[in-house]
């Protein structure tokens, strides 16, 4: 069995963690939000600033929560926004509307795990805050990015449960596929799993400046819950709310493992990282 502690290298390149919330007002998150600032503080988040809109742009692929939100341009700038940030490109957002835990993945060494515990406290207090607080959904979506010059051998690395080369090289063999794109939804219970796969076709350059052909590989896994009654019960206390982060988390790594060829595993587990024939590994 293969732990999250056993690879060294990997191709994650974005987290976002979001929990919408009813019910709450500005003065509610006013409240709450001296009680949490050394607490970010001691995470790491050192840096602060209110915004009054959403010119930090924050995208939701995949039509992350879209399913019961329409929130319109002018509902989203009048957001009252408490953003926390650190020099890694990691931001905490804190609003009457969400709680979001955004990440950029640039070094190797990053670690969602690190801030279960931040996250915990924080939906506590919101929970806590008023009578009228509910938590509305929750979810993790984490985005894989790496770089292929040759579709034919991409399931070197890739299970053909999410490509498969002889579709993309033989189905009509005097062209090339430059693009594909690919989204399910599957559901357990409350439980909603969605899963994006994405190739394009670009160019780069290497060392000496030379163009070459290359593909773009994306998973886009997003793992979120949005029945209401039983967000309720799953985040009642800072305890029940860190568990279940950790099993939309786990969710999300299983989906990642099985996506994966057993010799990429093996890989990205060794100290050091060799395979020059994909690009994006750190």
């Amino acid at each position: 069995m293969v732990d999250r502690k056993n690879l060294k290298h990997y191709f994650l390149k974005k987290i976002l963690f979001r929990v919408d919330y009813a019910g709450l007002l500005d003065s509610d998150v006013e409240k709450i939000v001296s009680q949490l600032r050394p607490v970010f503080y001691d995470a790491g988040f050192i840096n602060f600033q209110e915004e009054y809109n959403n010119q930090l742009n924050i995208q939701f692929n995949i039509d992350m929560f879209s399913q019961s939100v329409n929130a319109s341009q002018n509902d989203l700038d009048k957001l009252h926004i408490y953003h926390f940030y650190n020099e890694k490109n990691e931001n905490i957002l804190l609003s009457k509307k969400y709680l979001i835990l955004d990440m950029e993945i640039n070094t190797a060494g990053y670690s969602f795990d690190h801030y279960v515990n931040v996250l915990g406290e924080t939906i506590s207090c919101l929970n806590d805050v008023s009578e009228y607080s509910k938590p509305i959904r929750i979810g993790i979506q984490k985005t894989n990015v790496v770089y292929l010059s040759d579709l034919s051998i991409i399931n070197n690395y890739f299970s053909k449960l999410v490509f498969n080369s002889e579709e993309l090289t033989n189905l009509y063999k005097d062209y090339t596929c430059f693009n594909f794109n690919s989204h399910l939804d599957f559901r357990k219970n409350s439980m909603i799993l969605t899963c994006h796969r994405n190739i394009q076709e670009g160019q780069m350059s290497d060392e000496k400046g030379e163009i070459f052909t290359s593909y773009q590989i994306i998973l886009d896994y997003l793992v979120y819950n949005e029945n209401t009654n039983d967000i309720i019960n799953l985040l009642k206390d800072k305890c029940s709310s860190e568990e279940y982060i950790k099993e939309l988390n786990d969710i999300e790594f299983e989906l990642y493992k099985k996506s994966l060829t057993s010799e990429f595993i093996e890989k990205l587990k060794q100290e050091n990282f060799t395979d020059y024939k994909i690009g994006g590994v750190i």
